[in-house]
């Protein structure tokens, strides 16, 4: 069988290498298939893309990913395009598609489409889609998030549900979880504690709202509003 899966292996980068030379020269060679027992034991090795299929039998590198990973650790030094599926899924580049790690899923670009970890999902770029696991964290993302903690460090636009949610600039839309805390709120925070730090325009709903700068409503047990008419009050706080 191994034989078989070899020869098969060898056949079709045999088949790619005539493509390329017959369309030209491309910065890096490529392959329909790949086995990776742990880089640099892997075929082909990690110069290639691959177009197709990969196993990762331990860990597996190449420049381009596109199409369905299947293993432990998927490596992409650029980008990745279609469905990991692995223990762990890891971008330098760009993310496009369904990326499902069981532990995590990294993203050294900007990240588009589905990204289900158990643990964490990690970014350095930009998102949009949605993301579900222990702990989501990007810099900026637009879209649905799902987890314990949901982390974003420039700007959120759309749904977080979580047990915590921070948003360290702004957060545009729905953040509905235990303890929602942003720099600057534009929308609704439903929590036991939601916070907008320096400004923002919205509804909270909570056991305890605090706002600085704040144009809009908040209903909770306690509620602090520092340019509100009256400070701190029960139940129902505005400005407008």
């Amino acid at each position: 069988m191994k034989k078989l899966v070899f020869a098969f292996a060898c056949a079709v980068c045999a088949t790619a290498a005539m493509a390329e030379n017959y369309f030209g020269e491309k910065e890096h060679s490529w392959c329909v298939f790949q086995i990776g027992i742990d880089d640099p034991v892997q075929f082909p090795n990690n110069s290639y893309n691959i177009y197709g299929l990969r196993l990762d039998l331990i860990a597996a590198v190449n420049y381009d990913m596109y199409g369905l990973d299947l293993g432990l650790v998927g490596i992409s030094e650029h980008d990745v395009i279609g469905l990991p599926i692995t223990l762990a899924s890891i971008a330098n580049g760009d993310m496009y598609g369904l990326q499902i790690g069981a532990a995590c899923n990294v993203v050294g670009g900007n990240a588009y489409g589905v990204q289900l970890a158990g643990i964490f999902n990690y970014g350095v770029g930009m998102g949009a889609g949605v993301q579900v696991a222990g702990v989501n964290v990007m810099p900026v993302y637009t879209g649905v998030e799902l987890g314990v903690a949901n982390i974003t460090k420039n700007e959120f636009w759309g749904l977080q549900l979580a047990g915590v949610n921070v948003n360290m600039s702004d957060a545009h839309g729905w953040s509905i979880g235990a303890v929602n805390s942003t720099t600057r709120l534009f929308g609704v925070q439903i929590g036991a504690i939601n916070i907008a730090t320096e400004s923002g325009k919205g509804l909270q709903i909570g056991v305890f709202n605090g706002a600085n700068d704040f144009n809009g409503m908040q209903i909770g047990l306690l509620n602090a509003l520092s340019n509100g008419a009256i400070e701190i009050l029960p139940i129902f706080n505005a400005n407008f």
